[in-house]
Formats: structure tokens, C-alpha cells, sequence
């Protein structure tokens, strides 16, 4: 059987983190909006560094930033 690559533990934990962080700097939104709205804890985010989470948070909070990415304007895809 061919070897398949996995993520690693480190590259699942950070994944959810830069996601925010970039969400964060295009929306204006803050840590604790996106972890009510992602998974009903505004503690969230924070506990992210060093905590655990299930996969079922993890898919939460990436399919919250996914639903709610902002879209580019027409305006913007033009330029």
C-alpha cells in the first residue's frame, strides 16, 4: 500500500487559527464574535492556542469562515 501524507497535528491547529486571523483583518470582526458565531463560545478563539478541539469544532468553525467569507465585489473584480 502506497504512502499517504497526513497533516500533521500542528499544521489541523493552525489552520483554524490563520483562518480566523485573516477573516478577522478582512470582516473587522473580533476573536470573541467569531467564536460565538462558530460554535456559541466567544472564549473559543482564544482557547484555540495550546487547547483541544473535536473535529466536529474544527469543522464548524471552517465551515462558519467559509459560509461567511466576504464575497469581492463586482466593483473590485474589475479593477
Amino acid at each position: 500500500m502506497p504512502s499517504k501524507r497526513y497533516p500533521t497535528e500542528k499544521q489541523i491547529r493552525t489552520a483554524p487559527i490563520q483562518r480566523i486571523d485573516a477573516f478577522i483583518k478582512v470582516t473587522g470582526s473580533t476573536k470573541s464574535s467569531v467564536g460565538k458565531e462558530a460554535v456559541g463560545d466567544p472564549a473559543f478563539v482564544g482557547r484555540l492556542f495550546g487547547g483541544n478541539f473535536t473535529v466536529t469544532t474544527y469543522g464548524r468553525v471552517m465551515k462558519f469562515l467559509d459560509d461567511n467569507w466576504p464575497r469581492r465585489s463586482a466593483k473590485a473584480r474589475r479593477s
